[in-house]
């Protein structure tokens, strides 16, 4: 399995899955379970992971976010 792939989508297929990825950290944010540290750095993690995502599909490079922090 290759570790990187290259997709060429149009607005609407990029505007689609911004919106999904939208719905899935929603999920996270909603998703009750008692609060212990772990919990916690899972749900950052995952907020990460999401974020790093959107920001591809943004066409925002790690770079240019570190630029504007």
């Amino acid at each position: 399995m290759r570790d990187n792939i290259t997709l060429e989508l149009n607005p609407e297929q990029r505007q689609l899955l911004l919106d999904g990825l939208r719905f899935v950290r929603s999920s996270v944010a909603l998703e009750i379970l008692d609060w212990t540290p772990e919990v916690e750095a899972n749900r950052d993690r995952q907020y990460t992971a999401l974020s790093g995502l959107e920001d591809l599909l943004n066409g925002v490079s790690p770079a240019e976010k570190h630029a504007n922090v």
